[in-house]
This record gives C-alpha cells, structure tokens and sequence, in this order.
C-alpha cells in the first residue's frame, strides 16, 4: 500500500428530487474528473455498498477494485422486520462498543434524524427495495466482500449472494461483528482491506477463496 498516495471520503449530497443509488455514482464520478483522477479502488459500506457497486458494474474502467461490507443492494424486507432486527442488534451490540465511538455514532444518527429526515427516508426506501443483483455479473474488477457474521440488520447471507454473483469475488466473515463493525472494529476492518489491496497492486488478480475470521 506504499503507492496508495490518497485515501478519499466523498460526502455524498443524495438531491431530494432524484432518490436513486445512480445520483450517488454520478456524484462520485464528478468528483474524481474534477481532481483528474483516472482509477481508484472504491470501498463502500452498507448504503455505500450500493452506490460501489452501481459505479463498478456501469464504470468498469473507472475502478480498480471494489471492497463492499455489509452492504445494500439486495431488498431487505418489509420494514417492520427489518426495524425490528436493526433495533434487535443495536442493543445486542452497544454494550460491546467502547463509549465514545457508540456516543459518536448516536450524535451522527440524532444529527441525520433531525436535519437530514428527507435523506433517511429515502436511504431506507433504497435499502429496502433496490435490487442490484442485475448489475453484479457486470463487475469486472477484483472484489472483496467483508460482513459481519451477527449482522441482523443485513444478515450474512445476504453476502454469500453478493459473493455468489459477482465474478471470482472473494468473502470474509468477520466473526461476532455487527453492522457497524467497520466503524467501531477499525483494527480489524483496515487490515483486511489493506492485505487486499497490496494484493491487488502486485499480482493484478486473486484467487477466489472463501474464509471466516
């Protein structure tokens, strides 16, 4: 990873008027022309999930690889389950948390609640009914696949088809973690995505394994 010189955090603005994961993707592929990037490795987590992978499967040239943890993309259900399975795994996880990463988190959920209630509902709806699996055979880059095995909320199987449907697609099932895993278990997220990647970088190519950490 020496020669990965910039990690970004684009802070994606989903127009009020356009709630699709395809705004989020043209979103993304301004900002990169705009700094004149040609490639990038995308990694994208839960709603974020969606939009890596609506911009891998329709910008193949753009991504050099894709890594998507816990991700969107596959209907969830109807929402009183899902609701109850979210509300299910936040209170089996919180006490697992340390306080100020949990404390974060909830301001985040308050902030996005009270200012942003347009873009929740809308983040919801996509969750709950946008089914990508059209677009995963178009995935050409090499892709990694990280979830949490007590993942309620986006149960694990749900990764398995993610997986089962993106060509040579390798998934890690991180063992005990939750959905939240990738902001609250960042020593054991990053070094995943790490190996991955310098992996990528010098061989071009992976073989496809399944493994459970």
């Amino acid at each position: 990873m020496k020669r990965l010189s910039r990690w970004i955090y684009p802070l994606l603005r989903q127009p009020l008027e356009s709630p699709s994961i395809y705004c989020g993707e043209c979103q993304i592929v301004s900002f990169l022309q705009a700094l004149n990037i040609q490639t990038v490795h995308v990694i994208g987590h839960s709603g974020g999930g969606a939009v890596a992978i609506a911009l891998a499967a329709t910008m193949p040239s753009l991504v050099s690889s894709l890594v998507i943890s816990d991700s969107t993309g596959i209907p969830l259900g109807a929402l009183p389950r899902v609701a109850l399975r979210r509300l299910i795994e936040m209170v089996m996880e919180t006490p697992k948390v340390k306080p100020v990463p949990m404390l974060r988190f909830s301001q985040a959920l308050l902030y996005n609640g009270v200012f942003r209630t347009q873009n929740v509902i809308q983040s919801a709806r996509l969750g709950l009914k946008k089914d990508l699996r059209p677009l995963l055979r178009q995935i050409q880059s090499p892709t990694l696949v990280l979830w949490g095995g007590n993942d309620r909320f986006i149960p694990v199987q749900l990764g398995y088809e993610f997986a089962q449907y993106i060509p040579d697609a390798r998934m890690i099932v991180a063992e005990g973690e939750y959905h939240e895993w990738a902001m609250f278990r960042p020593e054991k997220f990053v070094p995943m995505i790490v190996d991955f990647l310098d992996e990528v970088e010098k061989s071009g190519s992976f073989c496809s394994t399944y493994a459970g950490k």
